[in-house]
């Protein structure tokens, strides 16, 4: 449940197929809770969520300014082909104890994992 993830800064690494696909962090005021849960939304409004965008640009073949443009864009159709691929990923999290701490961390956790759908 999401209530189970914690308000602290941290990182998180979503998996697909046991593979690892992105890294992100958190170091805002909410926290993990607050960041996955944009990236667990299920609104059409991708623009909040670089995950879901990202994942949208793969599943759908559009354009990343497309994908996250505010108002949104995209159809309750096409939001639901991005959701049923988040749906099937695992994620995984680590708290850090400060903002800080949460952005060094991702940058090592990319250069060891290097998940696919994050730019570098």
């Amino acid at each position: 449940s999401r209530t189970d993830i914690p308000r602290a800064p941290g990182v998180y690494l979503w998996f697909r197929d046991g593979q690892p696909v992105y890294a992100g962090r958190a170091k805002g005021a909410g926290g993990l809770r607050e960041r996955l849960a944009a990236h667990l939304a299920h609104t059409t409004d991708l623009s909040r969520s670089t995950f879901r965008a990202t994942v949208a640009t793969v599943t759908l073949g559009i354009d990343r300014k497309h994908a996250r443009s505010r108002p949104s864009v995209l159809s309750a159709e096409q939001v639901a082909i991005v959701n049923e691929w988040i749906r099937v990923c695992q994620v995984g999290w680590i708290e850090c104890r400060s903002a800080a701490e949460a952005i060094l961390l991702e940058e090592a956790l990319l250069g060891e994992a290097q998940p696919p759908l994050n730019r570098r």
